[in-house]
C-alpha cells in the first residue's frame, strides 16, 4: 500500500469518525430537546392542575363559608324560637312580668349565642352548667312562688308596673349591666348588686317569700 493510499485511508477514517460524532451529537441534542419539551409540558400541566385546584379550593371554601353562615342563621332562629316559647310559658304561668320580657329576651339570646357556662360546687363535685339554664332558673316555679307575678304577668297595658317598682326586675336589670361591664357570670353579678344595695336584696327576698 502506497503512502497515498495510506493517507486516503486515514482521511476516510477521520471523516467517518467525525460523521459518527456528529450523528451522536445530533442524537444527543434531539434527546435533550425531547426531554426538555416533555418537562415543559408536564410543568405546564402541573401549573394548570394547581390553578384548577386553587379554584376548586376557593370554591369549596366559599361554599363551606356560605353553608356555615346558613347553619349559624338557622341555629340563631332555633334559639330565638326556643327562648320565645319559654318566655311565653313563663308569662302564662305567672312567673315573668311583661316589663321583664324584653330584658329577659336580650339576656337569654346573648347567653345562648355566646354559649356561656359557669362552674359551681355541688358537694365534693364541680358541676359545669349553661349560664342560660341558670338564668332560666330565676323564673322557675321553685324560685318565683309569689302570686303577685301571676297577677301582674298578664298586665300588658299602661297600668302595668313600672320597671323599678319590682325588685326582681330591678335586680335582673342591674345584674345584667354589671355582668357585661365586669365580664362575670350572672350569679356573681347578682351577689355584687345585692352587696352594693342591701335594701334591694331585702326587697327581693321579701318579694320571693310572698
Amino acid at each position: 500500500m502506497t503512502d497515498k493510499e495510506i493517507q486516503e485511508l486515514k482521511d476516510k477514517q477521520a471523516k467517518d469518525k467525525a460523521e459518527a460524532i456528529k450523528n451522536l451529537n445530533k442524537e444527543h441534542d434531539e434527546k435533550v430537546e425531547a426531554l426538555k419539551k416533555e418537562y415543559d409540558e408536564k410543568l405546564e400541566a402541573a401549573n394548570k392542575d394547581k390553578q384548577q385546584s386553587d379554584k376548586d379550593k376557593e370554591k369549596s371554601e366559599a361554599e363551606n363559608s356560605e353553608l356555615a353562615a346558613r347553619m349559624a342563621m338557622l341555629e340563631r332562629k332555633d334559639r330565638a324560637n326556643e327562648i320565645e316559647t319559654w318566655i311565653k310559658d313563663r308569662k302564662h304561668a305567672g312567673k315573668m312580668l311583661p316589663v321583664e320580657e324584653k330584658y329577659v329576651k336580650v339576656i337569654a339570646e346573648f347567653m345562648a349565642e355566646k354559649k356561656l357556662t359557669h362552674t359551681y360546687s355541688n358537694g365534693d363535685k364541680e358541676v359545669k352548667e349553661s349560664l342560660l339554664d341558670t338564668f332560666k332558673a330565676l323564673f322557675s316555679d321553685e324560685v318565683r312562688k309569689t302570686s303577685v307575678f301571676k297577677e301582674l304577668s298578664h298586665q300588658d297595658g299602661p297600668d302595668g308596673p313600672e320597671e323599678d317598682e319590682d325588685a326582681g326586675v330591678e335586680a335582673t336589670r342591674r345584674a345584667t349591666v354589671y355582668m357585661k361591664e365586669n365580664k362575670c357570670d350572672l350569679k356573681a353579678a347578682f351577689l355584687a348588686v345585692f352587696k352594693e344595695d342591701p335594701g334591694l336584696r331585702q326587697r327581693y327576698d321579701e318579694m320571693s317569700k310572698q
